[in-house]
């Protein structure tokens, strides 16, 4: 006899002493079967960095939010199709792409930028995936060469889980990134209007940070500090 939602027991019931005329008592301890191990879904992160001084980001048909300090996070971009569009004048960046829980969100379409340069991140777990709107583009991560951006991007695999530093080279010109993996999908938007600013890499485990640079507080963070800092000039 086989029940459900127990483990079988597996024990012989042969040869049992009994008196004649009674039925042998069996006694079968029944073991419930342990419930599955449950399966934490990790929400998809969006980030957004660029060298603009201020800027909007409009995520579907959702309300305009200001970029703080060149930058835009949320933690919590629901499954589905989105349109993300960043602009600040003349400047405008289009990126569609589709989020699914457990894999690497993927762009519906390439990415779009006008009056500047705009590269887009994909990434799960140790796999990335990086887009950009411009070439020929050469990228290295943790100073190794992965070659090219083509048209359908570049894979950049086997990533440990952390922060990747990513320089893209065009011709002469030269753009530093970080890139971040781990156990959430991840779209990253780094945009450049090659205006003349730099930015500074900053992680820290401690909570309620806050940046002075020069004298000028740049940025208070409420949670652990982690993330690229623009500098302008």
């Amino acid at each position: 006899m086989r029940l459900s939602y127990y483990l079988s027991a597996g024990r012989c019931i042969e040869n049992l002493p009994r008196k004649r005329g009674s039925q042998a008592a069996v006694d079968l301890p029944l073991s419930p079967v342990p419930p599955p191990p449950s399966v934490v879904v990790v929400p998809q992160s969006l980030r957004i960095a660029s060298d603009l001084v201020s800027a909007k980001v409009k995520l579907d048909d959702q309300q305009p939010a200001d970029l703080q300090d060149g930058q835009f996070t949320s933690e919590a971009i629901g499954w589905g199709k989105h349109t993300i569009e960043i602009t600040s004048g003349g400047v405008k960046t289009v990126v569609v792409f589709e989020a699914t829980a457990g894999r690497a969100p993927v762009l519906s379409a390439p990415p779009t930028a006008k009056e500047a340069k705009a590269v887009v991140v994909t990434s799960f777990g140790n796999q990335a995936r990086i887009q950009a709107t411009y070439s020929p583009v050469k990228v290295t991560v943790d100073n190794q060469d992965f070659g090219e951006i083509g048209p359908n991007g570049l894979d950049v695999p086997n990533l440990t889980v952390a922060n990747h530093d990513v320089v893209l080279t065009e011709g002469k010109d030269r753009h530093t990134m970080s890139l971040t993996v781990g156990s959430a999908p991840i779209l990253q938007v780094q945009i450049y209007s090659d205006r003349n600013v730099g930015s500074l890499l900053i992680q820290t485990g401690e909570d309620g940070v806050r940046v002075e640079i020069d004298g000028r507080g740049q940025r208070k963070w409420g949670r652990a500090a982690k993330g690229p800092l623009p500098i302008f000039r």
